[in-house]
C-alpha cells in the first residue's frame, strides 16, 4: 500500500503534498517495472528453447537477413 500527500503528512501544504505523490507514482512505477521483468524471466525459463539454441538462432537469421545469407545477396 502506497500513502502520499496529506494522507502520509496531514501539515503538508500543497507542493510537499504534490512532490510525496509525485515521490510515490515513481515508487509504484518501478515495483510495476519489477514485476513485469520478473514475470517475463519466470516466462522465458519455463520455455523450452533457450535464448541461444540452433532453432532460435536460424530463425533470427531467417527474418533480419531473408534471402542474403552470410550478408551476401541469395537469389531473387
Amino acid at each position: 500500500m502506497w500513502a502520499a500527500g496529506n494522507v502520509s503528512d496531514v501539515l503538508a501544504a500543497v507542493p510537499q503534498s504534490a512532490g510525496a505523490g509525485n515521490t510515490a507514482g515513481g515508487a509504484i512505477n518501478m515495483d510495476l517495472i519489477l514485476e513485469d521483468a520478473r514475470r517475463a524471466t519466470e516466462a522465458r525459463e519455463a520455455a523450452s528453447a533457450t535464448p541461444f539454441d540452433g532453432t532460435m538462432e536460424a530463425e533470427v537469421s531467417r527474418r533480419v537477413l531473408g534471402t542474403r545469407a552470410h550478408g551476401l545477396e541469395g537469389p531473387a
